[in-house]
């Protein structure tokens, strides 16, 4: 469970992995946004391009892509739960060729597959909690006058 000090805004990122190249990734509620009654939620940069990356992982590699972040902004104290996303992507694996003198040559033939599928993020949970108070020697490094 993540901390966030009421007033402040933390950036939620929806980032799924894949052992196979990520074609298209589809949000299925849309283009709209999570509703929380505790909090504001606003898409973040909501023009940007999906680019994906190489992610490693015990060894293994991965495509990860951020499918979607979000701006999120509490409105009192005690916890949010940033609910699940779910997502239809199209997966595309590339293939050598199934001729068995194909396996001769290594620049052979290859075949490209595509596959859809569907997959959820975990619900996040989010503390809030209130800012600490500043101590006296903090006050008068940032320049406040204190008495």
């Amino acid at each position: 469970m993540d901390e966030v000090y009421l007033g402040d805004s933390v950036i939620v990122t929806i980032t799924l992995y894949s052992t196979a190249n990520f074609e298209r990734v589809d949000n299925q509620a849309g283009q709209k946004e999570p509703v929380l009654k505790k909090a504001t939620v606003h898409r973040y940069r909501p023009g940007r391009r999906l680019s994906q990356d190489i992610a490693a992982y015990q060894g293994k590699r991965y495509y990860a892509v951020a499918a979607a972040q979000y701006a999120v902004t509490p409105l009192q104290l005690g916890e949010i739960t940033f609910p699940a996303q779910k997502y239809d992507v199209v997966l595309s694996v590339q293939l050598r060729s199934r001729d068995p003198f194909g396996s001769f040559f290594p620049f052979g033939p290859v075949e490209t597959r595509q596959f859809k599928k569907t997959c959820a993020s975990e619900p996040l949970k989010i503390k809030i909690v209130k800012r600490p108070r500043k101590t006296i020697q903090e006050l008068q490094q940032s320049g406040a006058t204190v008495m």
